[in-house]
């Protein structure tokens, strides 16, 4: 099954994706939005870029964000392809909790402290 996209491939955006690879071929730098460049500042350029195709938002809680429904979509879409290729060599996948209880950092704390003396 191929992934879906979010959304439709009308002329006017096919027009729009035409005209930034043709700039980029011209040797022009297509302009947008976004500044700092992927190459000037990667790790800026791609927060912005989420906030700006609204794929995620900042959350309440810290270092957190909030998946927006393009965002998920797109997730989605990655992990179907990423779990074919996986399962094509034999890998399983497996999750890994997003948040680790302060108990167990602290547990790991006092149990290092012996050996860092």
């Amino acid at each position: 099954m191929a992934p879906l996209l979010p959304f439709r491939l009308t002329p006017t955006r096919l027009r729009f994706a035409c005209k930034d690879e043709y700039s980029v071929l011209m040797g022009k730098k297509p302009k947008t939005g976004i500044n700092p460049t992927r190459d000037e500042d990667y790790p800026e350029w791609y927060q912005q870029v989420v906030r700006a195709a609204e794929l995620a938002e900042p959350s309440p809680v810290r270092g957190c964000m909030v998946i927006r429904p393009w965002g998920y979509t797109l997730w989605e879409n990655m992990r179907i392809v990423l779990d074919r290729m996986f399962k094509e060599t034999g890998h399983v996948n497996a999750y890994f909790p997003l948040f680790i209880p302060l108990s167990y950092l602290q547990k790991e704390a006092d149990h290092v402290e012996g050996f860092a003396k």
